[in-house]
């Protein structure tokens, strides 16, 4: 499939060679001082309508009566010179020399043979918007096996005119054509822009609406009304309309811009999820800390025990400090304090060895209650002479002094 852009029209000088191009005026040229020129009136000539002049005159070189026939387009007839369009151009010309009745026919403005593609005759431009109707068709090909065999300005020029046959409307009125081939589900693509109905100012022929054309078409491809065959050298593909899409660029503009709002609100809710991840980890705190609480007793508690109670059983008199061992800074938990009752505590009996698992008595608490009793009062007795026997040796001072003062 060649993928070359469409040549234009090519222009070209019959008449004059370009070795031998020079300087004449037009009377010099054509000896219009000894002719007879006259207009005659418009002759469609190569299915182009041109002004004709005819005129006479005599070559006194050749020393015969010539006649010409000049043909310049009408102002309806434009030609494209580069990037420049003019009306009336030099068509053709035709000159009878002497009495011959065979004219030498002279084509100025030539012809390419072959027909130019669809892309050489772009009209959007003279359509506004609402003037045009943006489109994709979907086809289902038969052999698609042989599509690539297809040059591409056969497969445009086939495809555009005959939708313009089943429309009834001219081929020119599809402009951006293009095709895209599926070849795995055997598809074909066409994408076009179908444009309104021109001004009838030229050949007066009033053709279908832009609507009523677009409404037939969709129609034909709804009702599977809508195929064709391309034919070519090795065979032949068949086309068959599916579907008929219209683009509706403003449309599909405005319904997209509320779609981005949605997008938003969906990814927001992911941000909270990182709460949850920290409120598990302060619940699992709690067990690790439980089992630590019975680990942490006092080290120095249970010898300490294991001594009052083995020092009690032998004689009270002998019993330590009747007060409480100071408590570490470890001991967090109750039942870590000194005990009250017989019985143990738990954390405190699992610390103590086999020997000492009876615990302190009772007896050894009422024996130590009862020694710190007597320890206080011998205390107390002593202190209470040691104050009398210091207040008799002040007032037996107290005396001397008065009678040396007065003796």
């Amino acid at each position: 499939m060649s993928c070359s852009s469409a040549s234009p029209l090519v222009l070209g000088d019959n008449f004059v060679a370009n070795v031998s191009l020079g300087m004449q005026t037009t009377a010099d040229y054509f000896h219009s001082a000894t002719a007879n020129i006259q207009y005659v009136g418009q002759v469609t000539v190569r299915n182009v309508v041109c002004d004709t002049w005819v005129g006479q005159y005599f070559d006194q070189v050749d020393n015969r009566q010539n006649t010409v026939q000049w043909y310049f387009t009408t102002r309806k007839w434009w030609e494209a010179a580069g990037n420049s369009e003019g009306g009336g151009a030099f068509f053709m010309m035709k000159l009878w020399s002497g009495g011959s009745s065979n004219p030498k026919l002279y084509n100025v403005m030539r012809y390419n043979p072959s027909p130019p593609d669809f892309d050489s005759f772009d009209f959007s431009v003279c359509f506004d918007r609402r003037a045009k109707k943006h489109f994709t068709i979907e086809f289902a090909v038969g052999n698609v096996q042989f599509y690539t065999q297809l040059s591409r300005p056969y497969l445009k020029t086939s495809v555009v005119q005959w939708l313009a046959g089943r429309l009834n409307i001219q081929p020119n009125r599809f402009t951006d054509i293009s095709f895209d081939l599926d070849i795995e589900r055997s598809r074909l693509f066409m994408s076009a822009t179908l444009l309104d109905r021109a001004i009838p100012t030229t050949f007066n022929r009033n053709e279908i609406s832009l609507g009523g054309a677009f409404s037939f078409l969709s129609g034909s491809i709804d009702a599977s009304h809508l195929s064709f065959n391309l034919t070519f050298s090795n065979g032949f593909i068949t086309l068959v309309g599916v579907t008929l899409v219209e683009h509706n660029f403003v449309k599909e503009f405005a319904t997209t811009t509320p779609t981005t709002p949605p997008t938003t609100r969906i990814v927001a809710p992911t941000i909270p999820l990182v709460p949850p991840k920290r409120t598990t980890a302060q619940h699992t705190l709690p067990p690790t800390l439980t089992p630590t609480l019975p680990a942490t007793p006092p080290p120095t508690l249970p010898p300490t025990q294991s001594s009052s109670s083995s020092s009690s059983s032998s004689s009270s008199s002998s019993l330590p400090s009747p007060t409480c061992p100071p408590e570490s800074p470890m001991m967090t938990s109750a039942p870590c304090s000194c005990p009250r009752a017989t019985t143990p505590a738990p954390c405190v009996g699992q610390q103590r060895s086999a020997s000492s698992a009876t615990g302190i008595s009772s007896g050894a608490l009422a024996g130590g209650v009862v020694a710190a009793l007597i320890l206080g009062l011998v205390i107390g007795i002593i202190a209470t002479r040691f104050y009398h026997v210091l207040k008799v040796n002040t007032n037996q001072m107290t005396i001397n002094l008065i009678d040396e003062n007065n003796i």
